[in-house]
């Protein structure tokens, strides 16, 4: 009898385990050594941003306004490695609510410095393969303290299970949108 009890119980958690797995909602942006997301504009430029497993955390290169950054996740979140303060420091709020306002202030990348970032909307839509909607995107808008003549990234969109989907920078020629899908802008 309290063999069978024992048995029950493991079968139980067991089963509790594996609906709370089924429940977790899929990454905004999944680290993985290797992962890369190739997004494309209008024009045909292409960007390029890859992770690679440095320790416990990641390097991505080529992110937005980045040469490399290291990384990890937080939670839902992203943070990055702040070499000057020797600390990590708020990056990619990925889980605050809409209207969430932060800031982030990478010393050693021109771009991030004295951003302040805003979570636009946590229900974006954005273009996916073959053109089919993904929605339940999380739209970051950024907005420099202290801008930058002609250059910075404005919007960062990240789509569930899939990561970084578009980016919008602005140029000297104008603001430029890259998708995954390439060639669009997000459908938001």
């Amino acid at each position: 009898m309290r063999r069978s009890a024992v048995v029950t119980a493991a079968v139980a958690s067991v089963a509790c385990w594996c609906a709370a797995a089924v429940a977790a909602p899929p990454p905004l942006f999944p680290l993985g050594d290797g992962v890369t997301w190739t997004l494309t504009d209008q024009r045909g430029a292409v960007m390029v941003v890859k992770a690679t497993r440095s320790g416990q955390a990641y390097v991505l290169r080529g992110f937005p306004g980045l040469a490399q950054v290291r990384v990890r996740a937080h939670g839902l979140d992203v943070q990055a490695w702040d070499g000057r303060g020797k600390r990590w420091a708020p990056f990619l709020r990925l889980g605050a609510r809409t209207g969430t306002r932060y800031q982030v202030d990478l010393p050693e990348a021109p771009l991030w410095r004295a951003v302040e970032v805003t979570v636009a909307s946590r229900s974006a839509v954005c273009a996916g393969a073959r053109d089919h909607p993904v929605r339940g995107c999380v739209a970051l808008a950024l907005r420099s303290r202290k801008p930058v003549a002609d250059a910075g990234v404005e919007r960062l969109v990240f789509a569930p299970g899939v990561g970084l989907a578009a980016v919008v920078v602005q140029t000297i020629a104008g603001p430029r949108t890259y998708t995954l899908g390439g060639g669009g802008a997000p459908l938001e």
